[in-house]
């Protein structure tokens, strides 16, 4: 059985090393030059050599340098203003120890944050706002102290053609979308950059213009870029890879994961992962816009995950105690606050349960298995008040199902359910892969 790790580590002497908040990324032409030609390097190898790319990401599956992922803004709150792990975007994902993830300042409280918020939603001028530096007017005193305070302000030396080039990005984002930095034909790997923390929460990194604006347009997700990973959160994904990989020795060759993960930097964890056509199907079939929802066998979390950002209040019910050690852990990292609950749900049901969606996705079979099981299960039923269910039936053969105290088909499954219920109504909503089908029970 897995056991928590502990993240509150004491704190070492690395946590003195903390940079001063000044972008450090062209201090002076020599760097900038060497930092170009590295990252032109780095496209011939990565994306240029499709082998070589294939061997790195076999070689480092849940850590590949360079890796886009998708990624939220305004679920990445804070940044770090550490440069522990330098700028240099030739060395990204590295795993780090430390505590540079504890030193961290808000996003919403920088001067470019406001400026550019003025700017956008306003239609403010960015010299009538803070971030503007009127001190700084020719070019020797610019270059003596201002080529990298980008994030600090915005100098008069500068600000006509910054402005002009700033101004530009928020008309394009706006007008085409987002794009990554392969379809505007730039460096694939200049990407904005984040870290990623030991909770697994995305920091803010590198690529401050771009980042701001996405989050002021309120953006569902942008493409990112690792810039390091605390170790304690590496360890967690590598832990959750070796534990996948244990069900599938255990399993078969036949197992897969029917959900993609919802965490933005599990989503590399992609060996035996699927699309799920189920949410699609569920969201658009249901009848209920919000209100509360029970996930029966939660697993990871995905569809407590969505569900929640459709604005429902879901409790997460998992049995397996494995199963709820990373759901746990993906919950914090993702920062939820859906109810979860490790334990089965028969145990639970003996008092009356009141849920507008119940989703019951290849779950209620095990309770068919033994007469005292089916029983519970009954009761279950009759105790629960819901205004509609989604219910997909085994995935066992029938070759298994013989051997079980009650061997139903869907449609005398759904008969039970609906007599126990109360609910009227059933349709099927999605037939997928390996023929699983999955059905909408409902009251009028």
């Amino acid at each position: 059985m897995l056991t928590e790790q502990r993240t509150d580590k004491i704190i070492n002497k690395e946590c003195d090393k903390i940079a001063i908040p000044i972008s450090s990324r062209n201090n002076n032409i020599f760097k900038k030059f060497i930092e170009d030609l590295l990252l032109k390097i780095n496209y011939l190898i990565y994306f240029k050599t499709s082998a070589y790319w294939k061997f790195i990401k076999l070689i480092k599956p849940i850590n590949t340098p360079g890796e886009v992922i998708w990624a939220n803004p305004n679920l990445i709150n804070y940044i770090t203003f550490n440069n522990e792990h330098g700028n240099n975007l030739a060395h990204l994902s590295e795993v780090a120890s430390g505590c540079w993830d504890l030193n961290l300042v808000k996003i919403k409280d920088l001067e470019i944050y406001k400026a550019l918020y003025d700017c956008i939603k306003n239609n403010k001028p960015l010299c009538s706002t803070k971030f503007y530096n009127p001190n700084i007017k020719d070019k020797s005193e610019f270059e003596k102290q201002g080529v990298v305070r980008t994030w600090e302000y915005i100098s008069a030396y500068e600000y006509e053609t910054r402005n002009k080039k700033i101004l530009k990005l928020i008309e394009d984002i706006k007008e085409k979308g987002y794009k990554t930095q392969l379809e505007l034909h730039e460096v694939p790997n200049d990407e904005i950059l984040v870290k990623v923390d030991r909770n697994g929460k995305l920091i803010f990194f590198n690529g401050i213009h771009r980042f701001c604006i996405a989050k002021i347009l309120n953006l569902k997700e942008i493409p990112v870029i690792v810039k390091a990973r605390h170790i304690e959160w590496y360890n967690f994904k590598n832990e959750l890879m070796n534990y996948i990989k244990t069900l599938r020795n255990n399993l078969g060759e036949d197992f897969y994961l029917t959900a993609k993960f919802t965490h933005p930097d599990l989503q590399d964890i992609s060996i035996f992962q699927e699309e799920d056509a189920r949410f699609s199907a569920i969201e658009k079939n249901k009848i209920t816009k919000d209100g509360t929802l029970l996930d029966i066998g939660a697993g990871f979390g995905y569809f407590s995950s969505k569900f929640e950002e459709l604005g429902f209040y879901c409790t997460a019910v998992e049995k397996n105690p494995n199963l709820f050690y990373f759901l746990k852990k993906i919950k914090s990292a993702e920062e939820k606050s859906y109810e979860i609950i490790n334990d089965d749900i028969l145990n639970i049901c003996n008092n009356s349960l009141k849920f507008d969606l119940v989703l019951a996705l290849n779950v209620f079979n095990n309770f068919l298995k033994t007469e005292y099981h089916y029983n519970k299960f009954i009761n279950f039923l009759r105790n629960l008040s819901v205004k509609e269910i989604f219910f997909e039936n085994s995935s066992y053969e029938k070759e298994n199902r013989k051997y079980f105290y009650k061997n139903l088909s869907d449609d005398q499954f759904i008969k039970i359910i609906m007599e126990h219920t109360g609910l009227l109504k059933w349709e099927k909503v999605l037939e997928y892969n390996r023929g699983r089908k999955l059905y909408h029970l409902w009251k009028d």
